[in-house]
């Protein structure tokens, strides 16, 4: 499977909202992305990327799997929000400069919504989980 290195014709956020820089593997219920933490982040505080940057980082991940996954008639990336989130444990909030890699598994479909486990990882180690 190909994945396309525009990251603009998976997700539909635009810049300054846009929290993946690389989607990096795609299977039919799974993604990874890496997001580099820059010192212009809106979700930075104090030097630290809020846990906010990273729910929205877990939720583009899984959609931009998905728009590689899924069929798209349209040619556009698919339009969607997070109704809701639970389990969330921020173990360490990345700081500017940090690269996080983000993995993301569907555990649950019906119809058009989708259930998934989010984890953000810095240096190997988790550092946010939904």
């Amino acid at each position: 499977m190909t994945i396309p290195t525009d990251i603009s014709s998976l997700i539909p956020q635009r810049p300054p909202f846009v929290m993946i820089d690389q989607l990096l593997e795609v299977n039919s219920d799974s993604s990874v992305a890496s997001f580099a933490v820059k010192a212009d982040n809106i979700f930075l505080s104090d030097g630290h990327f809020e846990a906010y940057g990273m729910i929205e980082n877990i939720a583009q991940t899984a959609a931009a799997g998905m728009s590689v996954t899924r069929s798209l008639d349209s040619g556009l990336a698919p339009e969607g929000f997070l109704g809701a989130m639970s389990n969330a444990k921020v173990t360490v909030l990345p700081q500017v400069g940090d690269e996080i890699r983000t993995e993301t598994r569907i555990i649950a479909e019906i119809g058009s919504l989708f259930k998934v486990l989010g984890n953000c990882f810095v240096n190997g180690q988790i550092c946010f989980t939904c």
